[in-house]
């Protein structure tokens, strides 16, 4: 076995060489050179022997080179990892006026609209690769929160409020995923709480959002984040923990499908509906969106809840940021029509304003969608709404 992988390894340095002289000949970027070795080394195979060793090694290859940037995925200097395009950002105005559009709209039925900012794991850019230094995630992120402010919507920064209450950004966010935790879910729906409950009158309970009011089941080693497969840090698995109310709630769901049918999915309490993951005693691998539920997790979908202290209807809009974001809504008022923002079917969100007729509509946009999206048609970005009358 060990003369197999060492022929093997051969093979492999003898193509890198080949393709690596030709790329310099020609002037082919670094980028290019690795797409053209990957693609010539797997033509020869229909299925690559080792693959799993030989892309951890490629990691740690990485590492051991101190590669900054591969693969979309920035490595930070603390030994997390980051997604990052290292494209040049478009659509920004683009994107604030779909949010002001919004806002405007809804300023004509008189129903409050706020605008959440979820920062991405950056502090600040002292963990950045030297290369990468002036990365401006932050700078963009807080130039859209002025933008928004000054033409008069209501927002609530959760950069601001991060550095104010001293959360750790290392802990906040998986190492080797984008994502933050839900422990951090939690800490920030405590925030939007108390917003709300202080600017528009609520009374919703602090026990949605207190910590000693909730069970904190953990995974241990067993969620392996986008960002870690990307670079093939396939040994980077890290613990994962689900947020679990240890009061009752008894929750319905529907799929809101089409204009005037709703479908319904499921009832019970909170671990049945959001988290039946804690059921298991073990589970060998977890992924992000099971924070909320797979079948239901990229549409549109009400849930309703008689046990909430707020007797309100809430239309909550966010991205992938949002998904554990939702449930935790879901205990705190008793309808949240939750709405996951998807390229190309965005559209589908006015006609629910139009009938619904909610009490307050929340936008939550995590900066790492203004850092790394970056489609070519805007109508393709995932903060295109379209208009109420198209």
């Amino acid at each position: 076995m060990k003369i197999i992988r060492i022929c093997f390894c051969v093979a492999v340095a003898i193509v890198v060489i080949m393709v690596v002289v030709f790329a310099v000949r020609n002037d082919r970027s670094y980028g290019e050179m690795h797409n053209g070795i990957k693609t010539r080394i797997e033509s020869f195979f229909d299925s690559l022997p080792f693959d799993s060793f030989f892309k951890e090694s490629f990691h740690n290859y990485l590492r051991a080179t101190s590669r900054a940037h591969f693969n979309e995925v920035t490595f930070l200097t603390d030994g997390r990892l980051m997604s990052d395009t290292q494209k040049k950002r478009v659509f920004f105005y683009e994107r604030a006026d779909e949010i002001l559009n919004m806002y405007e709209y809804l300023q004509e039925t008189g129903t409050p609209f706020l605008y959440v900012r979820i920062p991405n794991k950056l502090q600040d850019n002292s963990v950045l690769p030297i290369a990468f230094s002036n990365n401006t995630f932050i700078e963009s992120a807080d130039y859209l929160v002025s933008i928004l402010e000054d033409n008069g919507v209501d927002v609530l920064d959760l950069y601001v409020e991060m550095h104010r209450d001293g959360v750790d950004f290392y802990s906040a966010y998986f190492n080797g995923d984008h994502h933050w935790t839900a422990e951090t879910s939690l800490w920030a729906f405590g925030k939007i709480g108390e917003f709300v409950n202080r600017e528009y009158g609520y009374n919703l309970s602090e026990k949605t959002w207190d910590p000693q009011q909730h069970d904190f089941i953990t995974f241990e080693q067993a969620f392996l984040g986008e960002e870690s497969e990307s670079v093939y840090a396939l040994n980077n698995y890290e613990n994962i923990t689900f947020v679990v109310p240890k009061f009752t709630t008894a929750h319905d769901v529907f799929e809101l499908t089409e204009e005037n049918y709703m479908g319904h999915l499921v009832s019970g309490s909170f671990t049945d509906v959001f988290t039946p993951m804690v059921k298991n005693e073990y589970a060998e691998r977890i992924l992000y969106h099971e924070f909320n539920v797979m079948q239901w997790y990229r549409s549109f979908n009400r849930y309703i809840n008689p046990e909430a202290s707020e007797k309100k209807k809430i239309l909550f809009i966010a991205d992938s940021m949002g998904w554990p974001l939702g449930p935790q809504f879901a205990v705190g008022f008793e309808t949240v029509d939750n709405f996951y923002l998807v390229p190309r079917a965005n559209y589908r969100v006015w006609s629910a304003i139009d009938k619904y007729d909610y009490d307050l509509v929340v936008f939550a946009l995590s900066d790492g969608v203004l850092a790394y999206e970056d489609s070519d048609l805007f109508v393709e970005d995932r903060v295109f709404l379209g208009r109420p009358w198209d």
